[in-house]
């Protein structure tokens, strides 16, 4: 009995030991993590006197108010994305003036080559003449060009005439 219970309190003590190293690495991750967000809160210039004043912290990061860091990075991080947004827009807006002042000035303006155009899909209720257009099996076949040419201008007058939707 003697032996067995000196047998279970080895493997508690490997056990124990195996459990405090596990602690101290997250201890370690811990501490890596604290100071990392420390550097990156300085970097990008977070005024946490007022939060640390309100909440009452005397220190810098802490197992308490990480969070609350985080969440203060997250927002200046979003702030700082919008900037960038909005100046590379005026960048875009800013460049494309110049670039219209200075086509402007060779002579080559974009909007005189530019033309538009007006997409008309066809409509689905052009009367053709069935005599014309029913075909037996036989006669289902690739049209000629010169049956092609026929058939467009007989729906180009008929949509010239009104007769469309």
């Amino acid at each position: 009995m003697k032996i067995n219970l000196e047998q279970n309190l080895k493997e508690i003590a490997k056990a124990a030991d195996k459990l405090q190293e596990e602690g101290d690495r997250s201890e370690k991750n811990l501490n890596q993590l604290k100071t990392g967000i420390d550097s990156l809160a300085k970097k990008l210039e977070l005024n946490t006197e007022d939060f640390s004043q309100f909440l009452g912290w005397s220190e810098g990061v802490t197992n308490h108010n990480i969070l609350t860091y985080l969440g203060m990075i997250e927002q200046r991080v979003s702030e700082l994305l919008a900037a960038r947004s909005f100046l590379q827009y005026k960048n875009a807006e800013r460049m494309e003036k110049s670039q219209g002042s200075i086509q402007h000035y060779l002579g080559n303006s974009l909007s005189k080559f530019s033309t538009q155009f007006e997409i008309q899909p066809p409509s689905a209720c052009l009367n053709f003449d069935s005599d014309e257009d029913e075909m037996n099996e036989k006669d289902i076949r690739p049209l000629s060009k010169n049956e092609l040419q026929k058939k467009a201008l007989k729906a180009l007058s008929t949509v010239e005439d009104g007769n469309s939707l």
